[in-house]
């Protein structure tokens, strides 16, 4: 049975962030480039290497907005997403980064009006802003709905919402996590849920 809607994470997801951000990051305030995406893989949170680098999201969000090309993307995600978008499947993000760094970032990469609704800086694996993004897209939900990702707290965030899974393989995840529906070998698979 086809996705009756599909609402996606962000980083790890749909676009390579870590390299990105470790190069905004080092831009702005000459930290090692090298050093803080091996931070950010090792589970650091962006937000605070900012703080401790002294250096505003604001602009951070902007200086990350002017560096993005569409090689941020995942191989795949971008024709996936317009596909999906053709076919008017419903689609939403939940992401925990917060919207003045998330928010530039789609709209730089003309994403914006792809999704029907977003949730940004949501707590994971807390349910609700998922129920929030099917509910603004009406969808009730339900195992036919799905939440891509690839860390284990987004499969938890899945499975507390109780809609399907598929886990982003291509991410930042290094195992699939017991609760995946769907493994996506590539952002290609996207417009095959």
């Amino acid at each position: 049975m086809a996705a009756t809607a599909i609402v996606l994470d962000l980083d790890g997801t749909i676009w390579d962030s870590y390299p990105l951000y470790a190069r905004a990051l080092g831009k702005q305030t000459g930290v090692s480039v090298p050093d803080t995406e091996r931070a950010l893989r090792h589970g650091q949170n962006v937000i605070r290497l900012l703080e401790a680098a002294g250096l505003s999201r604001r602009r951070f969000a902007g200086v990350c907005a002017e560096m993005a090309t569409l090689h941020v993307l995942y191989p795949g995600v971008l024709e996936s997403l317009k596909r999906l978008s053709d076919v008017r499947m419903p689609l939403g993000i939940v992401t925990s980064l917060p919207n003045d760094i998330a928010g530039p970032l789609l709209e730089a990469l003309e994403l914006d009006s792809i999704f029907g609704e977003i949730r940004f800086a949501a707590r994971k694996p807390n349910a609700t802003p998922i129920y929030e993004v099917l509910r603004a897209l009406s969808i009730e939900p339900n195992h036919d709905a799905y939440y891509v990702g690839d860390l284990e707290r987004d499969a938890q965030t899945a499975k507390n919402a109780d809609v399907s899974f598929a886990w982003a393989s291509y991410g930042y995840g290094e195992r699939e996590p017991a609760y995946a529906s769907v493994c996506l070998k590539n952002g290609h698979m996207l417009s095959a849920l």
